[in-house]
């Protein structure tokens, strides 16, 4: 499924004076489950990566000719493999995953089944799990950690 992006451009905040940090965790904040956001800016944001990271995003920062810099954010994306393991290792490694798993960052856990019981747990935890059966029967199961992002004037 590809990634949906969302644009931002923080180059008419910064010339005004206002800092962009609002404005950003705002952006990650209002992203749909699984969303990017492509940040357009004149300098390349090395303090918000960590940020960003934080809150389960990944960045790949590309210099522009003009000298700006176009840094797109990706969800953090955890695969699992968990085909070969018997029930309920399965479901114990990926709640074992998704217990640590960052704000907006995601587990790719390809199991045989498809996991009934484990999308209850997870929802109960405050994920969401999409599940996708593949051409060999096995299943891809995306699981998103939706907790809002926290807004604010929080340094970078």
């Amino acid at each position: 499924m590809p990634l949906t992006v969302h644009e931002l451009d923080v180059r008419p905040l910064l010339a005004t004076g206002q800092p962009p940090i609002d404005a950003i965790l705002s952006a990650i904040a209002a992203l749909p489950s699984g969303a990017g956001l492509r940040l357009h800016a004149p300098f390349e944001p090395r303090p918000l990566y960590s940020k960003l990271a934080s809150l389960g995003f990944e960045h790949s920062a590309e210099p522009q000719p003009d000298g700006t810099f176009l840094v797109q954010f990706t969800p953090i994306s955890i695969p699992l493999d968990l085909r070969e393991l018997e029930p309920p290792e399965p479901m114990q490694r990926t709640l074992e995953a998704a217990a640590t798993l960052p704000p907006y960052a995601r587990i790719v856990a390809r199991t045989r089944f498809r996991p009934v019981h484990l999308l209850a747990m997870l929802a109960e935890r405050g994920l969401t799990a999409t599940c996708h059966e593949q051409p060999d029967r096995s299943w891809v199961n995306v699981i998103v950690h939706t907790t809002a992002a926290p807004t604010g004037s929080a340094s970078p």
